[in-house]
C-alpha cells in the first residue's frame, strides 16, 4: 500500500479491489473444492485493516493485544451456560450423521452428487459458524501489520531476541494446550456436558499459539545458514502460496472423491499422501518459478486487481529487471 501510494495511486480503492478479488476466488473454492476455506475470510477482515492504515504504531499493537485477550474471555464465557442447555443441542449427533452421509455420498455420488452435498451440510453450515473465527484472525493480521510497520521484516536480525522470547513462551504455552487437549480427547480427564466445549477452547487456543510459535522458529531458523540452505526452496512455494493452496484442494478432491478413497486410508496412509503432496508442490513451485513471474492464481489475482490481463513474462525475460522492479511484480 504504501509504495502504492508513493506512486500517487488511490490505496485504498487499489486495496479494497484486491480484498474483493480475493474473496472471490475464496468463495469460488469454498462452493467447488473446500468448505474450510480461508481465504474470503482473510478478504473480509483484511478490509478492517484500512481502518488502521493511518492510525499509529502503538494503537495498532494495543487493538492487536485487546482484540486476543476479550476473544479468549467471550469464549470463556461459554463455560457459564448451565449443562442441560449444552445437552440439549444435540450437536454431536447431527455430526455423527452428517458424516456418515458424506462418507456415502463422497465414496459412492457422483461430483453434481457430491458438490449439493457439500454446499447443503459443508459450505453453508460453515457460513453461519465461521465468524468466531473473525476476531482472533483480525488480532493475527494486526500484529502482522504492526510489525511491518517497525520495520521488523526489514531488519530481522535486530529482533533475535524478541523472537526467542516469542518462541519460548509460545512453544511452553503450545506443549501445555496440547497435553491438555490430548488429555480431554483421550478420555484422562472429564468435564461432562462441558468436554467438548472445552476442546474448542483448547483448539483454537492452541492454533494461535502454535502459530507463534511456527513462525518464531521459521525466522530464528532463517537466521542460520544451514537454515537459508534447508528452506531454499520453500520461499518459491510461498511465491506461489495462493495456487498451491487451491491446488491442494483440487487433487485432494480428485484423490478422496473422484477415486472413491474417502474415509478408506489409515492415519499413516493419509500422512503418506500428505507428504507425497507437499513434495509434489515444492517441486513444481521451483519449475514453475524458474521460468515464471508469478503462479498462475497469483497471476490471475494481480491482473484483475490492476485491471488489465497480461501475458506472463518468461523468467530469462524478468531477469534483466532492476530488484525494485522485480519487487513489484
Amino acid at each position: 500500500m504504501r509504495r502504492a501510494e508513493q506512486k500517487g495511486k488511490r490505496v485504498f480503492r487499489l486495496f479494497s479491489r484486491r480484498m474483493f478479488i480475493l474473496f472471490l476466488l475464496g468463495i469460488g473454492h469454498m462452493v467447488f473444492f473446500y468448505n474450510g476455506d480461508v481465504l474470503h475470510i482473510y478478504a473480509l477482515i483484511g478490509c478492517l485493516l484500512m481502518l488502521f492504515y493511518r492510525r499509529r504504531d502503538k494503537t495498532v499493537f494495543i487493538w492487536a493485544i485487546s482484540i486476543f485477550v476479550i476473544f479468549f474471555a467471550m469464549f470463556a464465557l461459554a463455560f457459564l451456560q448451565p449443562e442441560e442447555a449444552l445437552n440439549a443441542g444435540g450437536g454431536m449427533k447431527i455430526a455423527e450423521d452428517t458424516a456418515a452421509a458424506a462418507i456415502q455420498v463422497y465414496q459412492q455420488g457422483n461430483y453434481g452428487e457430491w458438490l449439493a452435498f457439500h454446499i447443503q451440510n459443508e459450505v453453508l453450515p460453515n457460513l453461519m459458524a465461521e465468524q468466531i473465527s473473525y476476531p482472533s484472525m483480525l488480532a493475527m493480521m494486526l500484529l502482522g501489520f504492526y510489525f511491518g510497520r517497525i520495520g521488523v521484516f526489514e531488519n530481522i536480525g535486530n529482533y533475535t531476541g524478541l523472537f526467542r522470547k516469542i518462541r519460548n513462551i509460545s512453544g511452553i504455552l503450545s506443549l501445555f494446550v496440547v497435553i491438555a487437549l490430548a488429555c480431554t480427547r483421550l478420555g484422562y480427564v472429564e468435564f461432562g456436558a462441558y468436554q467438548s466445549l472445552l476442546g474448542q477452547f483448547l483448539i483454537y487456543g492452541r492454533g494461535i499459539f502454535v502459530s507463534f510459535l511456527y513462525i518464531s522458529l521459521l525466522v530464528l531458523l532463517l537466521q542460520k545458514t544451514f537454515g537459508m540452505k534447508l528452506l531454499q526452496p520453500l520461499k518459491f512455494v510461498g511465491r506461489m502460496s495462493l495456487t498451491n493452496y487451491i491446488l491442494q484442494s483440487v487433487l485432494s478432491i480428485a484423490v478422496f472423491a473422484g477415486l472413491g478413497l474417502y474415509a478408506k486410508l489409515n492415519f499413516l496412509a493419509v500422512i503418506g499422501y500428505c507428504l507425497i503432496v507437499i513434495v509434489a508442490e515444492i517441486g513444481v513451485s521451483v519449475w514453475w518459478m524458474n521460468r515464471f513471474p508469478l503462479g498462475p492464481m497469483e497471476w490471475i489475482w494481480r491482473r484483475f486487481t490492476y485491471g488489465k490481463l497480461e501475458r506472463i513474462l518468461p523468467a530469462a525475460a524478468s531477469m534483466f529487471k532492476t530488484d525494485s522492479e522485480q519487487k513489484q511484480i
